[in-house]
């Protein structure tokens, strides 16, 4: 989120200030009824247009294995001042991923892994995935063994899945990447921050995606994994 108030609002339930929770169907299509946190955001770099792209094109994600921010429509008012619509989105943490993979336990909610872009660690560890990156880049996935060791740490559907809606929508920002890991689990993505995906074809986005210097905004953002795994045909057919 941006800093600007404006933009974006940050709302953490805090037993400091009541209770620890906030209890409420807050979002209809899910089906629990208490969070840790939620956002309440105007669409940032769409908030002059749509101001609900990230919210329509996020929900491709419904029914895939991909987590995603579900979102609720409302009206903002600071202080008895009228702010505008805002959309209400549940906010990517480690809380909101311990809700939707079912742990409970504290201590393993602790340990979830969170990365942004291409290693910045917001809860956990990076070393799992690093450990991944360096194993693709000196063994080949064309190999069942090797293709076998990433499956059993990488949600190869999940990721594939991830991707090819990255594709699809022609996101432009594709700098936005979260992906995460559970205590004893495989490496997952969440489909996030839309706000500069266009439907573009001629974008050609497959190949800017696949681009062997990396993705996204001046090719900073590391495409190893995805461009291993599609060079096994078993893969590449299941993409």
């Amino acid at each position: 989120c941006r800093a600007e108030p404006q933009q974006c609002f940050k709302l953490i339930a805090r037993s400091e200030y009541g209770d620890s929770l906030f209890r409420g169907h807050i979002f209809s299509r899910r089906d629990y009824d208490v969070c840790k946190a939620i956002l309440i955001r105007n669409s940032s770099d769409d908030a002059n247009k749509t101001r609900m792209r990230d919210s329509v094109l996020q929900t491709l994600a419904e029914d895939t294995s991909v987590l995603y921010q579900e979102t609720e429509v409302c009206v903002v008012y600071l202080n008895g001042e009228y702010w505008g619509h805002y959309n209400l989105r549940e906010r990517v943490n480690k809380w909101f991923i311990a809700q939707h993979e079912g742990i409970t336990d504290k201590a393993q909610i602790r340990n979830i892994d969170i990365i942004k872009g291409n290693k910045r660690v917001l809860n956990g560890s990076f070393d799992s995935f690093q450990e991944i990156l360096d194993f693709v880049a000196d063994n080949s996935l064309t190999n069942a063994d090797n293709l076998q060791w990433v499956a059993d740490r990488v949600d190869i559907d999940n990721y594939l899945t991830y991707v090819a809606m990255e594709m699809l929508v022609a996101n432009t920002d594709t700098g936005n990447i979260k992906f995460y890991r559970v205590p004893g689990g495989k490496w997952k993505w969440i489909f996030f921050d839309l706000d500069w995906a266009s439907f573009d074809m001629s974008y050609d986005y497959v190949n800017r995606y696949l681009n062997d210097k990396g993705h996204g905004v001046r090719k900073m953002f590391n495409n190893t994994l995805i461009r291993a795994l599609l060079k096994n045909p078993d893969v590449r057919d299941q993409f």
